[in-house]
């Protein structure tokens, strides 16, 4: 796990530098706080995969309009 949560932290940090600072405040992306190791790690595999496409189509993922973000409940 601690392999995968580097790789995260590296690819976003691409991700964030590439598309700037703010690019992933409103996308939502995989991640289990809850659920087994088994389900975070393929939700981290995912993020990953997901963040390492964008790159390379050098096309950030698109945010939600801030009209329905501001709605969303966390």
């Amino acid at each position: 796990m601690e392999k995968l949560q580097k790789e995260h932290r590296a690819i976003k940090k691409e991700y964030l530098n590439k598309f700037g600072a703010n690019s992933l405040k409103r996308v939502i992306l995989p991640l289990t706080v809850s659920g087994t190791d088994e389900e975070r790690r393929e939700d981290m595999k995912e993020t990953i995969k997901m963040l390492k496409q964008a790159i390379e189509a050098n096309e950030p993922i698109e945010q939600s309009p801030p009209h329905l973000w501001n709605k969303i409940y966390f």
